[in-house]
């Protein structure tokens, strides 16, 4: 098993074979296999089964006019964004028997957006349960969490630039939703289209550093409760990195901003993607010393936290095995938690020797 595995939202699912979605022949191959699986959305949100916790894959029979109609706008670049979305993710080449492409084999997997076509989407919430619910999100099993992921992001980058960012003229998705290119032309004064390096925008992701805060003994641990978190749930400090910023540096910015405390060093641990809408989580750990003046709390500098707190590392551990109490931490499909997990478990390695 891949570390990936361990992170939800982070499964190593398919095989994006980013050089076959300029491939026309393989996109009409791929788009109309009959062990394709396409995963639908609605208002970038899955439909899934309502027994039980899982996405609902259609497949070419159940879409073939929308499937059919896509393809030909594609051929020539003619997919207005107001179209129905689609977008190819990749391969999974885990199983038995799938789609043979020249020496690649595979079941190809699709995001489709199917908001704005009325019958389709009747026709699906008449059977299937549309997971608008977080909670219904999160008890996916790792890989459709991950598959919903990965269509969800470019969704919503998709939906949020149907207009080009230089000129205003409508955007053509190409490469099977993966990329966007400006329809205005040839000799507009477009500062996309005329760019000197490249005229074709590309996804974007956000990226989110998100601390555990504690000491070189690993027996303290900082925690802070947002004003947004549900209940009286303590976290880790989170924030958007800023332009020109390293990992550590915006890690040491957040720590001190949100909490004022001084940490003397980072620690970059693990990452997480984040569908909502489209991050990645850098988890880090942050050290304080204990000398008197750099573990205070000052939450006067930006004031986004209700409270912060030093927890004993006991008490973070007893939380994390489920014991109730007037708080309670992040749960294990958060990053938030396999940090202070990590914390705990340090802990535990230093003192592993001691009575």
């Amino acid at each position: 098993m891949s570390h990936s595995d361990y992170i939800y939202f982070g499964h190593d699912t398919v095989n994006r074979f980013s050089f076959l979605r300029t491939d026309e022949q393989f996109i009409k191959q791929s788009l109309t296999s009959p062990f394709t699986k396409f995963v639908l959305f609605i208002n970038e949100f899955p439909l899934g089964y309502s027994d039980k916790q899982a996405l609902y894959y259609s497949n070419y029979n159940e879409l073939k006019p929308a499937v059919d109609h896509f393809i030909k706008l594609h051929e020539v670049q003619d997919l207005s964004l107001n179209e129905m979305k689609f977008v190819f993710l990749g391969m999974d080449e885990r199983v038995g028997t799938g789609l043979e492409y020249k020496q690649y084999k595979g079941v190809p997997y699709y995001a489709i957006d199917i908001t704005q076509d009325v019958e389709l989407k009747a026709q699906f919430l008449d059977k299937f349960t549309h997971y608008t619910d977080r909670g219904l999100i999160f008890k996916l099993g790792n890989f459709d969490a991950s598959i919903f992921s990965h269509g969800r992001m470019y969704l919503d980058w998709l939906n949020r630039n149907k207009f080009c960012a230089g000129c205003g003229s409508r955007n053509v998705a190409i490469q099977a939703g993966t990329k966007l290119k400006c329809s205005s032309d040839a000799d507009s004064k477009c500062p996309v289209k005329n760019a000197s390096v490249s005229n074709i925008s590309f996804p974007r992701t956000d990226s989110v550093i998100i601390t555990a805060i504690t000491n070189e003994k690993f027996d303290k641990v900082l925690l802070g409760r947002g004003k947004r978190f549900p209940g009286p749930m303590y976290s880790c400090i989170a924030g958007f990195m800023e332009p020109s910023e390293t990992i550590e540096v915006a890690s040491l910015r957040e720590v001190w901003e949100e909490t004022g405390v001084k940490a003397s060093k980072v620690q970059i641990l693990k990452s997480q993607p984040w569908p909502y809408p489209a991050n990645l989580m850098i988890g880090c750990i942050a050290f304080v010393d204990f000398n008197g003046k750099d573990e205070v709390i000052d939450l006067g500098h930006d004031p986004e936290l209700l409270d912060a707190k030093w927890f004993d590392v006991e008490k973070i551990r007893r939380l994390l095995d489920g014991e109730k109490d007037e708080i309670f931490l992040p749960p294990s499909t958060a990053i938030a938690h396999s940090l202070v997990d990590y914390v705990v478990k340090q802990y535990d390695t230093l003192n592993s020797g001691k009575k």
